[in-house]
C-alpha cells in the first residue's frame, strides 16, 4: 500500500498549486485543468426537500422539547399535590410556569438544530419551505409556549382528579 493513498485530497480542491496567471505575483490563481468551480454561497448545499426535511425534524423535535416540558410540569404538580405545598392555584401556576418556561426556551433555542435548517432559515430563497422561516419569538410561542401550557394543564386536570 502507498502511504500517500489515505492522504488524497478531498473533492473539488486542487491537487498541485496553481501558478499565477501570465506571471503576475499578485494575479488571482489559475484553477488547475478539470477541477470543479467551487461556489462559497449557501444556497448551493441546500435545496427545497433538504429544507422540507430539516423543517419535518424540527417540528417532530419541538413536540419532543413540548411533552417533556408537558410531563416535567405535571410530575411538579403532583408532587406539589401529594406533599400539600400552596393552595391548588399555587400548585397549577408553578407547573404552568416551568413547564411554559422550559417548552419556550427549548422550542426557541432548539439545542439539536441541524445545520442544514440553519442555512434555509437564513437564506432568502428557502426561508419560505422552513415552518415559520426565521421568526424566533413565533416559533417559540407556537411551538413551545401554548401546546406545553395547553398539555400541562390537562394533564393537571387529570392528576387533581385522581
Amino acid at each position: 500500500m502507498h502511504p500517500g493513498m489515505l492522504l488524497q485530497p478531498r473533492a473539488g480542491t486542487p491537487t498541485e498549486a496553481a501558478a499565477p496567471v501570465e506571471g503576475d505575483a499578485g494575479a488571482p490563481l489559475a484553477r488547475p485543468e478539470g477541477a470543479p468551480a467551487t461556489n462559497t454561497d449557501a444556497s448551493a448545499y441546500i435545496s427545497q426537500e433538504a429544507c422540507e426535511q430539516a423543517s419535518r425534524t424540527a417540528l417532530v423535535s419541538a413536540g419532543g422539547y413540548t411533552a417533556g416540558a408537558a410531563v416535567l410540569g405535571v410530575v411538579v404538580y403532583a408532587v406539589l399535590r401529594k406533599r400539600l405545598w400552596g393552595s391548588a392555584g399555587t400548585r397549577l401556576a408553578a407547573a404552568l410556569g416551568l413547564a411554559g418556561a422550559l417548552g419556550t426556551a427549548m422550542a426557541a433555542f432548539d439545542p439539536v438544530r441541524a445545520d442544514v435548517l440553519e442555512q434555509c432559515m437564513h437564506s432568502v430563497d428557502f426561508a419560505q419551505y422552513v415552518f415559520l422561516g426565521s421568526q424566533l419569538f413565533a416559533r417559540s410561542m407556537v411551538l413551545g409556549l401554548v401546546p406545553a401550557l395547553a398539555a400541562t394543564f390537562a394533564g393537571c386536570l387529570v392528576v387533581n382528579r385522581t
